[in-house]
């Protein structure tokens, strides 16, 4: 066995391995330079048993040999370095839903017992004048899980490639407009919140919204600039790390809202005159059925057919 033979073998699968990776990721947790070294040892060893057993067989059958040696050695070094071709494929698919209304006897019944929020959204669903005043607390909800989706939507990107790098890479094109989405919804969510705040509110709902303010208005601020730094960079694992502390800091808001919305809607029920509670409860008590049309009818724009 020739030592320098090895190392000039090792150093060929190592070239073989950068070609290749100019087109593919590898998905091993090997390093390349250790599969390199094992594949030139056992080139080496490959040439020497070619050399041993000329004696034994023909020069055509040996070399035969050697080529389905080396070949089989080939597929165990790509199946140690385990390449993999990334790609987005975009399509558009066209999705037809067929809505059943259930019309059986128990949706001609009302509700009972609904709680302050259920009154005034059924309100706001037949577009009563008496809660045009109601403290948006749902509204910047929906604009916050809209910014938490936005941001797990990316990193599950990010995370479909072999490597942190290879998502980054593969995604690159796409990360200015999803930061640009996120700043637009995120001034939104400020700008609604600020809105809300100069309404009647009890004490906790007003400290969670100035809460909400804060974090949108500083760290998740802050993260976007730095993402956007980091993206010019092409730093991918600092890039990551600012779209986890913007989720980080949606989270609590949003475990908040519920309790929040809860609270302010009662207060804003509590405060409406006896005519204007008769009003909304009048909506609110109208048959499920009503209330299923109605919700398809804002929702879908739906066609109706018995």
């Amino acid at each position: 066995m020739s030592f320098a033979g090895g190392l000039v073998a090792a150093l060929g699968i190592w070239l073989a391995l950068q070609a290749v990776g100019c087109f593919c990721s590898f998905a091993t947790s090997w390093p390349l330079w250790v599969i390199a070294l094992l594949g030139g040892v056992a080139v080496e060893v490959l040439v020497s048993l070619y050399r041993f057993e000329r004696d034994l067989v023909n020069r055509s059958r040996g070399r035969w040999l050697l080529g389905l040696r080396l070949a089989a050695l080939a597929v165990l070094l790509l199946i140690l370095a385990q390449p993999v071709r990334s790609f987005f494929q975009t399509r558009e698919i066209e999705r037809e839903i067929a809505i059943v209304i259930d019309e059986s006897e128990s949706m001609q019944l009302s509700d009972q017992r609904l709680t302050p929020t259920e009154i005034l959204e059924r309100g706001e669903l037949f577009e009563l004048e008496v809660v045009a005043d109601r403290p948006r607390l749902s509204a910047i909800q929906q604009i916050l899980r809209e910014l938490d989706a936005l941001t797990q939507t990316e990193l599950e990107a990010l995370a479909t490639a072999p490597t942190l790098a290879d998502g980054f890479a593969n995604r690159a094109s796409q990360l200015p407009v999803y930061l640009d989405q996120v700043e637009a919804t995120t001034a939104q969510a400020i700008g609604q919140i600020e809105e809300t705040l100069s309404l009647r509110l009890p004490t906790n709902p007003k400290n969670r919204l100035n809460d909400a303010k804060r974090r949108l208005g500083d760290p998740v601020t802050r993260s976007l600039s730095v993402a956007r730094n980091s993206l010019e960079e092409e730093n991918a694992d600092a890039f990551a790390e600012q779209l986890e502390g913007i989720q980080g800091e949606l989270r609590p808001i949003l475990d908040a809202f519920p309790r929040a919305i809860a609270e302010a809607d009662e207060t804003f029920y509590n405060y409406l005159t006896d005519a204007e509670k008769e009003e909304l409860n009048a909506a609110a008590g109208r048959p499920r059925i009503e209330i299923a049309r109605e919700i398809l009818n804002h929702s879908t724009g739906y066609d109706e057919t018995p």
